[in-house]
This record gives C-alpha cells, sequence and structure tokens, in this order.
C-alpha cells in the first residue's frame, strides 16, 4: 500500500482512501472487530497538513456504504474461524441498510476528488449524493 501510494501521489497530487461506513456503524457485531482498521483509515486524513503543505497533495477518505458488489450479496458466507453465525450477522445487519449500486459511488467519488478539501472524509451511502463528515473535535465529546 505505502509504495503504491507514493507513485500515486508522484503522478495525480491527490490521494484517495476508502474507509467503509462500518468506521461509523456500531451495531453490527462483526463491524466491531472490521471497524478497527477503517478506524485506521480515517485517522490518517487527519493529520496530513504538514505534507499538503510540502507537497500540494491531498489526502481525501471516501467511506462508501452498502454497495451492490459480491462484498455485500455473499457477506452470509464470510466468517472468522471459531466464529459461528457471524457471517449470518452480518448478513442481517447490512439488510437493514439502504443499498446503493456502484454508479453512486463513483459519480461521488468524482465529486469529491474535485470538491474535496485536504484532509477531509466523505460518505456515500443510500444512493444519495455523496456528503462531507465533519468530524468532532475530541474535546467536545467528553461526557458529562
Amino acid at each position: 500500500m505505502y509504495s503504491c501510494s507514493l507513485n500515486v501521489l508522484s503522478h495525480t497530487h491527490t490521494h484517495r482512501t476508502e474507509s467503509l461506513i462500518s468506521g461509523f456503524t456500531l451495531h453490527i457485531e462483526i463491524f466491531k472487530i472490521h471497524m478497527q482498521t477503517h478506524f485506521v483509515l480515517l485517522g490518517r486524513s487527519f493529520g496530513s497538513p504538514y505534507f499538503y503543505d510540502l507537497t500540494g497533495i491531498r489526502f481525501l477518505t471516501m467511506c462508501p456504504g452498502v454497495t451492490d458488489t459480491p462484498l455485500i450479496s455473499d457477506a452470509n458466507k464470510f466468517t472468522l474461524n471459531g466464529f459461528p453465525g457471524l457471517g449470518q450477522n452480518l448478513a442481517e445487519g447490512l439488510g437493514d441498510l439502504p443499498p446503493q449500486p456502484t454508479t453512486n459511488v463513483a459519480i461521488g467519488l468524482i465529486k469529491m476528488i474535485k470538491d474535496g478539501e485536504n484532509g477531509s472524509v466523505w460518505v456515500s451511502e443510500g444512493n444519495q449524493p455523496i456528503y462531507e463528515v465533519e468530524i468532532p473535535d475530541r474535546l467536545t465529546l467528553r461526557k458529562k
């Protein structure tokens, strides 16, 4: 990923990262495991002003929702050894979320690349137009 990213950066001056909406979705059991990897991708986009100022390369993150691909249609086949029923739980949880065609993700990706500011995070879900997500400062999240 690192060398591929450097190659893309040297030619496009834009780096796109995908992090599924699972980073924001807590009610599906497998997402509690899977979303940890997506939090890494989200966090990677936040700390990039230094690199943008140095290189002029924007870092953008897209979080696609449920998209009509085999990853979704075959979700009940995915499982982790030792966790029976996890694939079924995933399929049921994904069934509760509104699907979208791949064309909606592609249209959103183009908009994000054209309009997105460095470090921005975007969501494409439910066959709706893509939207930018505002990530709150951690100090505003303190439990009262």
